[in-house]
């Protein structure tokens, strides 16, 4: 999903075409948001924070997240560049040796430490690295390259570089202590001859998907958390919000597995 300002590619379109079917007392504005938390804490971007008694358990986000990562790594590579950049470091980090579920953790720490680049000094070079390390600093001068192509447009709908490129301070202050010319020379050309233009935005993922995938663990505004309802309610909900009659249960089903989004039954033990 094309989510501005993080990881994975930008979901804004998807969700602006759904948001307005929901409750007026939030701004779309502030709807994009708590769906990008949403989906970012599925994706374990950011921690799960169980908000409503509605929303699952840890142990039972635990799951969920397991099956969603299992799917994921399992599908094939598509999608925005940003997509595609978090779907090949997960891979990255799966394949480490050795396989530690901690791995995860730290990867996605030290990438949103990036995102502090106030709060801490850049890692001294003289410092010596792990594995990890190098990912997180790969990962996100990756991450950056890919959202500068969009600067153009960031600052023609006068908006802050900031919310499109959430590492470029850190990640500017550690290549020039590192000397990394490569990468200062790349943000030259990409910013120089690779600016996208409003056409190249296109939804990658569908208003049934994005719905799924941004409600599936979260209690936002009207909408109750998807992940234990009964394929009669999810088909019942997924018609009302996205408007469209034609859905299916085993559309929606279908869909849904594809997402790798695990289910649990109303009652299941907490």
């Amino acid at each position: 999903m094309r989510f501005t300002g993080s990881f994975t590619g930008s979901c804004q379109g998807n969700i602006s075409n759904f948001s307005h079917m929901k409750s007026k007392q939030l701004t779309k504005e502030q709807l994009f948001e708590k769906d990008e938390e949403s989906f970012q804490m599925l994706v374990g971007i950011k921690p799960y924070i169980k908000t409503t008694k509605a929303e699952p358990t840890n142990e039972q986000f635990k799951e969920i997240r397991h099956h969603y990562d299992v799917q994921m790594i399992r599908s094939p590579l598509k999608g925005d560049d940003l997509s595609k950049l978090y779907k090949h470091y997960c891979r990255l980090i799966f394949n480490l040796k050795p396989n530690h579920p901690s791995n995860w953790e730290k990867f996605w720490v030290g990438v949103g430490e990036y995102n502090n680049a106030n709060e801490k000094p850049s890692r001294d070079p003289r410092i010596k690295k792990n594995k990890i390390d190098d990912l997180i600093y790969e990962y996100v001068r990756k991450h950056t390259l890919i959202s500068l192509e969009m600067a153009d447009l960031v600052v023609k709908r006068k908006r802050h570089l900031l919310e499109n490129c959430p590492y470029i301070l850190k990640v500017f202050s550690e290549a020039i202590r590192n000397d990394d010319l490569v990468f200062l020379k790349r943000v030259g050309d990409v910013l120089r001859k690779r600016q996208l233009t409003a056409e190249y935005f296109q939804e990658p993922y569908s208003s049934l998907q994005s719905f799924l995938l941004c409600h599936w663990v979260k209690e936002i505004d009207d909408v109750p958390p998807l992940y234990n309802l009964s394929m009669t309610e999810l088909l019942n909900l997924c018609v009302k919000k996205i408007d469209n009659k034609s859905l299916t249960i085993d559309v929606v089903e279908k869909t849904k597995q594809r997402l790798g989004l695990l289910s649990f039954r109303k009652g299941s033990p907490k």
